[in-house]
């Protein structure tokens, strides 16, 4: 039996000039033959050089497909053998037991739902892409819109266009959200072309699908691991595991940088909604800092000239039409302006929505033992990390991009979004079998509000937060 350490198999990711390995149910496989043959496109790519790919091979397919994708593997993979055993895996089959020593079987959950959740959606809707219309047509007519705003905001002087911009952009942020999901469409071509909205927007799809799909997806919430737990850090403290300034610096108090930082993170929760909006701004940056690095937070990139290239030429032009043709033809009061106004409402729009599904007090950690939380399987460490917000509606779907419905897009995110309405009620139910949790909160507002004072309990060196560490 050969084993595999982590570091030999980081090294094989993807690189320019490197072969592609994966790793699944703890075997090495070497895949660099597979990743074109694909049916779902390049996006296994991105999951080659990590830990562990089992949460993303099963949350992304169905019972169905996931055979096929194994026969596959089986004729032009190879294996290579075991991942080391000092690797901590994060996707283990275990029993786990709670406090009050109920059992729970973690593998038998996700594979009842997933069966009952295919099995409803073949027999009624004919697979987990119906109404894939709606979303390729809503694709087609944002990136129109797009186009007209970007035209007139650019070229005809108009405020207003600026306005409708930023929201449009925050549609194309939840379009390509789906789309680099494999979410929009069966046919991959679909969804590359909405994926790479993000580029269009100014950001890079390829940085994205790492921070999001690899570090987010696979370990929500996992300080260190989930780079969505350090976004405000060192100024802001959105996980109670980044060290309180003040208890850790009481030797160093007096230094202006502690009370500068003290300061801050004491009136975090006020000052984090207001400075969502340079969100865009942000992206549009750290992105060249990603791919020249090669590392995205605690996630490792695979270094490809070609996407380098491809990002500076797609930022290029967006700075061409967003700040160098508005500037020559308007002047720079208009082209900062204008600039302010449309990036400022796409990211307030765009990040609202997403700060309120994970950043909750009762998320944090799962109220499992100790010492079995590395033995919980991959969805079910979803379930505990994960809020809904509205469920069942689909108003707040469209709205929300499907963002509301956070649960079932964390178990199934290659699902059409307006299945999500259609198949909450049987994740539901699922949860409340096996003993798990389903947060539900009853409107976008409640969640918010929520968000808000759990960020000023994490920002006060005065309240106690042991029960999260």
């Amino acid at each position: 039996m050969s084993y595999i350490s982590l570091k030999e198999l980081e090294e094989h990711n993807g690189s320019d000039k490197r072969s592609s390995w994966i790793v699944l149910y703890g075997q090495v496989y070497d895949i660099t033959s597979l990743i074109n043959l694909h049916p779902g496109g390049n996006i296994l790519q991105y999951a080659t050089g990590i830990a562990d790919a089992t949460c993303l091979f099963e949350s992304y397919h169905s019972k169905r497909s996931i055979k096929k994708c194994q026969a596959l593997l089986m004729k032009h993979g190879k294996y290579l053998g075991e991942l080391s055993t000092e690797t901590e895996s994060k996707c283990k089959y275990a029993m786990n037991t709670y406090d009050d020593g109920t059992i729970l079987d973690s593998t038998n959950f996700y594979c009842t739902l997933r069966n009952r959740v295919d099995v409803y959606l073949e027999k009624n809707y004919g697979g987990r892409h119906a109404f894939q219309w709606i979303y390729q047509t809503e694709a087609v007519l944002t990136l129109i819109l797009y186009c007209l705003t970007t035209y007139y905001k650019s070229f005809k002087n108009s405020y207003f266009a600026a306005v409708c911009l930023g929201v449009i952009m925050a549609r194309m942020g939840f379009l390509m959200h789906s789309g680099n999901h494999c979410a929009i469409s069966s046919n991959p071509y679909w969804n590359r072309f909405v994926g790479f909205f993000m580029d269009i927007i100014g950001s890079s799809h390829y940085t994205w699908t790492y921070e999001h799909q690899i570090a987010h997806h696979t370990t929500p919430n996992e300080y260190h691991k989930d780079n969505d737990c350090e976004i405000g850090d060192p100024l802001f403290r959105f996980h109670p595991l980044i060290s309180d300034v003040e208890q850790t610096n009481q030797d160093n108090i007096k230094k202006a940088s502690s009370r500068f930082r003290i300061y801050i993170r004491r009136y975090q929760h006020i000052l984090v909604p207001i400075l969502m909006s340079i969100g865009f701004f942000k992206w549009t940056i750290n992105d060249i800092e990603f791919l020249i690095k090669s590392k995205g937070g605690n996630i490792r990139l695979a270094t490809k000239i070609h996407v380098i290239i491809s990002a500076l030429i797609t930022k290029m032009l967006w700075l061409i039409i967003h700040v160098i043709v508005p500037y020559v033809y308007y002047g720079g009061k208009y082209t900062l302006v204008t600039l302010i106004i449309f990036m400022a409402i796409g990211a307030y729009y765009l990040e609202n929505i997403f700060i309120v599904n994970h950043i909750q007090e009762k998320l944090q950690t799962p109220m499992i033992h100790v010492d079995n939380r590395r033995s919980l399987h991959w969805a079910i460490h979803q379930v505990y990390t994960t809020a809904n917000w509205k469920s069942n509606s689909y108003l707040a779907t469209f709205i929300s991009g499907g963002l509301n419905h956070q649960i079932e897009h964390h178990l199934f995110p290659s699902m059409n979004i307006y299945l999500y309405p259609v198949i909450s009620q049987i994740v539901q139910e699922e949860c409340y079998k096996f003993g798990l949790p389903y947060h539900n909160y009853t409107s976008f507002t409640t969640a918010w509000l929520d968000m808000f004072y759990y960020l000023k309990k994490l920002g006060n060196h005065n309240t106690n937060l042991d029960h999260l560490q």
